[in-house]
């Protein structure tokens, strides 16, 4: 399925969505961005299917791509 393209600014994600696809196209799993940020794992996943929702993806790995075509993971 492919990305829906609609008008997207940095706005559109918060800075802990953000971080969380960051560190997510870095590789790391949500027990260690939760462990890195001081959150729990839950808070984690919500912020990444808050993040996906809002870039319009249907998967986690089109947010990220996504997010970084759009370069919001520099």
């Amino acid at each position: 399925m492919a990305i829906k393209e609609t008008e997207h600014s940095p706005n559109t994600l918060t800075p802990r969505q953000k971080a969380c696809l960051r560190m997510t196209a870095e590789g790391m799993t949500a027990r260690a961005i939760a462990h890195t940020l001081g959150i729990s794992v839950r808070m984690v996943r919500w912020h990444l299917r808050q993040a996906r929702e809002h870039l319009g993806a249907s998967s986690l790995a089109q947010a990220v791509h996504q997010a970084d075509r759009l370069g919001w993971l520099d």
